[in-house]
């Protein structure tokens, strides 16, 4: 069974780039910093498939700036390559805020038993109208990406931030399945991202405006696929 489409609520969304070297001084910083961060629960690992375009169109306009596009995405939690359970996201961008469009589904078998071209037919059969439109513009699987993320909330729980570090690529262009996905060696590097509702937004820039890293609009797909490509 899959859930229905939904949409989330919209966020202001910042990033920040640091050396992967620099994580324990992330932490560091925001035990101590006056937002009063806390855990509210441990970190795990992220898994993403990126579907694209045959002519990368969504990397296209990640690396071109365009302030509004958007990405789609297949997402799942844990060591596992081979779940059932997984989630295809349209994460949506426009200027400087975000939401996403979200389907969960069951799969038939476990996801690295499927050839790509097996599993984009049965997520088109099971997902929504919108959903399935989106699979047949963007059918093409380009890359995988994995890292642990750590998650943080301010005490007054306005802002909430992510530590993403150890990540890895996986260039699937030429790959029939997860099976034979090539690795692919990208930066050494740890994104840091903070969030809230628009409602929150003063707040976060505030908490912004003490980290000391630079900003960044260069996803984690944009990464990837440009280590794949050999920038």
């Amino acid at each position: 069974m899959s859930q229905d489409e939904g949409y989330g609520t919209p966020r202001y969304e910042v990033k920040f780039n640091a050396r992967g070297s620099h994580y324990s001084d992330i932490l560091h910083w925001l035990s101590l910093d006056l937002a009063t961060y806390h855990r509210p629960y441990p970190p795990r690992v992220v898994n993403n498939i990126y579907f694209d375009s045959p002519d990368l169109a969504a990397f296209q306009e990640n690396i071109s700036g365009v302030s509004s596009r958007a990405k789609l995405r297949l997402r799942w939690y844990g060591d596992s390559i081979g779940p059932k359970n997984i989630t295809l996201e349209l994460k949506i961008k426009r200027n400087r805020y975000g939401w996403k469009r979200q389907q969960s589904f069951a799969l038939a078998n476990s996801l690295d038993q499927y050839s790509f071209r097996e599993l984009t037919a049965e997520l088109r059969s099971k997902a929504g109208p919108n959903m399935a439109l989106l699979l047949g513009l963007n059918p093409c699987p380009v890359l995988l990406n994995r890292y642990s993320r750590d998650y943080f909330i301010s005490g007054d729980e306005y802002v909430r931030a992510t530590v993403d570090k150890d990540l890895q690529f996986n260039d699937l262009r030429s790959s029939d399945g997860l099976g034979d996905a090539k690795r692919v060696v990208g930066p050494e590097i740890c994104v840091v991202e903070f969030k809230s509702s628009v409602e929150d937004l003063s707040n976060l820039e505030k908490a912004v405006a003490r980290f000391r890293y630079p900003k960044t609009r260069n996803s984690k797909y944009a990464i990837g696929v440009m280590a794949s490509l050999g920038y």
